[in-house]
């Protein structure tokens, strides 16, 4: 296989003259909330077969597995990449000469376990969301180093 198929897509996209400053993915907590809940209802109301239900169990967590390490929040010496989905993905990137506001939102478990909601406000008005996030304030820390 080539090289390429198993490198980032920050990776894959850098410009001349840019690196990586920062990276991370999205949460663990995704595993226990409303999509763990969910497929333990489905799964009872499906069958009470203790083994077709483990099995809807566990494509649930190799689905949320799969969404939480192929998804993307990058901070790059130049921009922002925020990157979801591994066959059908949506990329937002953004300067970080063009963002206009950023925020960060932590619950009480977010603060103790370190996940938050980032959210990126362009000069253009867009406002872009990354759920769940690992580190959001050394996210918002880096973009604010290297945005001035």
């Amino acid at each position: 296989m080539k090289e390429w198929l198993f490198r980032k897509y920050s990776e894959n996209n850098l410009v001349d003259g840019e690196s990586i400053v920062y990276q991370t993915t999205r949460h663990w907590i995704n595993f226990f909330t409303l999509p763990l809940i969910l497929s333990l209802i489905i799964s009872f109301l499906i069958s009470r077969n203790p083994l077709i239900q483990l099995g809807i169990i566990t494509v649930n967590m190799v689905n949320l597995w799969i969404i939480i390490n192929t998804d993307e929040c990058v901070v790059t010496s130049k921009r922002v990449i925020f990157k979801t989905g591994l066959i059908i993905t949506k990329t937002l990137e953004m300067n970080l000469t063009k963002i206009e506001s950023l925020s960060v939102e932590q619950s009480i478990l977010g603060k103790i376990l370190d996940y938050g909601t980032i959210k990126v406000k362009g000069t253009g008005g867009t406002v872009e969301t990354f759920l769940k996030v690992n580190r959001p304030l050394e996210i918002r820390k880096k973009i604010q180093e290297y945005s001035f």
